[in-house]
C-alpha cells in the first residue's frame, strides 16, 4: 500500500538505504542527491550522512562533496540529513581527528554560501522520518503552486 501519491527516488550508489516502508521507490543515478521524488530530480533532493560519512565528506572527500553543494545550488532545495545530533560533534565525542569547530564552521559556511541546510536527525530512524518529512513539504509545495 502506498501512504503518498508519488514514488521516491533513490540514488543507486547509496550504499545504506532508507526502505520507506510504505512507499513506491526506484532506484537510478541521482546527479544531486540520494533522495529525491520521481519527476522532481532537478528540483529538490535530500542528501544522507553518518556521522562518519560527513566528517569523511568535509575532511578526505571534502573536494568531492563540496562539488555537490555547487550542483545543489540549482536546485530549489537541497537538504543534508545528518544521523547524529549536533551534541556529538560539539563533544567531540567520535573517532576522527577533525576538531568540532571545523565541522560546525564548515557545515555553517557552506549553508550560508550555498543552498544547503544541514539538518542534525539525531539518528538513522529519525533520518529516515527527516527525509520522508522533507520530501512531502517540497512535493506539496511544489505541486500546489507550479501545477
Amino acid at each position: 500500500m502506498t501512504v503518498s501519491e508519488y514514488t521516491i527516488v533513490r540514488d543507486s550508489r547509496e550504499k545504506k538505504p532508507y526502505s520507506f516502508d510504505g512507499y513506491d521507490v526506484v532506484t537510478k543515478k541521482l546527479d544531486t542527491g540520494d533522495y529525491t521524488v520521481e519527476g522532481y530530480e532537478d528540483v529538490f533532493a535530500v542528501e544522507r550522512k553518518s556521522l562518519s560519512d560527513l566528517l569523511k565528506s568535509i575532511t578526505w572527500d571534502r573536494d568531492r562533496f563540496k562539488n555537490e553543494i555547487v550542483r545543489a545550488d540549482e536546485l530549489l532545495g537541497f537538504v543534508v540529513v545528518i544521523e547524529a545530533d549536533v551534541q556529538t560533534v560539539l563533544n567531540w565525542n567520535y573517532d576522527r581527528k577533525v576538531h568540532p569547530n571545523s565541522v560546525m564552521g564548515t557545515i555553517e559556511n557552506w549553508s550560508s554560501y550555498h543552498n544547503a541546510d544541514f539538518v542534525w536527525a539525531g539518528n538513522r530512524q529519525l533520518g529516515e522520518e527527516e527525509t520522508i518529512g522533507t520530501l512531502d513539504r517540497w512535493y506539496n509545495s511544489y505541486t500546489s503552486i507550479y501545477i
